[in-house]
Order: C-alpha cells, then sequence, then structure tokens
C-alpha cells in the first residue's frame, strides 16, 4: 500500500481555502509531498521541518520550500522556531510510534499565530487493510494561547 497522508493532508488544507500569503510550516515535512502540492497551487511561505537529514536533502532538491528546518520534534524539545511564527502547521503521518508524541502539542501550537485556529476532518489510519476513522477534539485554552 502506497503512503497517501501527505496528500490527504494537504488536500484538506486546500479546501479550508486559506489566503495563498499564508505562513505555512509542514512538521514531519519528510520528502516533500505536501509543499510539492502546496506549491502547485501556489502557496510561496512555507517551511519544512523535519529530524532526518537524508529526508531534508530530498526535499530541497524540489526547490518548493522557503526554509527548511533540521530539529526533532518531542513535548521535551523547544523547536528552534519562534513563538506565533506561523499562520498555519500541517502535520501528515506523524502522530505514530518512532515519529513525534502527542504530548509534543503544546510545543507545536506556540508557534501558530492566536486565533487562527480549526481543528478540521478526521485523521484516517490505515492498518491491515481495516480504515478506522478517529475525529480530534483539542481544548485548546489549555495552551494559553
Amino acid at each position: 500500500m502506497e503512503y497517501n497522508g501527505g496528500p490527504l493532508a494537504a488536500h484538506c488544507f486546500l479546501e479550508m481555502n486559506y489566503e495563498k500569503s499564508s505562513k505555512i510550516l509542514d512538521i514531519g515535512a519528510g520528502t516533500g509531498i505536501v509543499g510539492e502540492i502546496l506549491a502547485k497551487h501556489g502557496y510561496t511561505h512555507v517551511d519544512a521541518l523535519d529530524g532526518n537529514p537524508d529526508m531534508l536533502n530530498i526535499l530541497k532538491e524540489k526547490k518548493c520550500y522557503r526554509n527548511v528546518i533540521l530539529s526533532m520534534v518531542g513535548p521535551e524539545v523547544r523547536l528552534p522556531v519562534k513563538d506565533r511564527e506561523y499562520d498555519v502547521v500541517i502535520m501528515a503521518g506523524v502522530f505514530c510510534p518512532g515519529h513525534i508524541e502527542v504530548k509534543s502539542l503544546e510545543q507545536i501550537l506556540r508557534l501558530v499565530t492566536p486565533g487562527k485556529w480549526e481543528v478540521s476532518r478526521e485523521f484516517v489510519l490505515t492498518y491491515r487493510k481495516l480504515t478506522f476513522s478517529l475525529s480530534l477534539s483539542l481544548s485548546l485554552s489549555k495552551f494559553s494561547l
């Protein structure tokens, strides 16, 4: 089965009709699938963050990201990004064992401009030919943004 998390996340984002000038951070950018799709739709303020330098080397060749940031993401890791730097954070295929812990959300939320929150859609997980759909709900008030 082919990985489809990046395209799903990108197309979900596109349906939200954010302005083309939005500052976007793709966390867990990998090889740049999300960035490629957003670039084709006119988004030019997209940055990539990933903890794997080999993936980032592949991503850089695509020239669809403004900045490329090498960093692991974890609840105890302060990301090398200013507070409230982005309008949107996109994460595709990252909340799974060996990747990003859900506890890292507090660290991620500090990167986003207050008042821009939109928790959307569903996460679709495919495992052994079974598809599970989970609704995501967050109480953003505890993050004091």
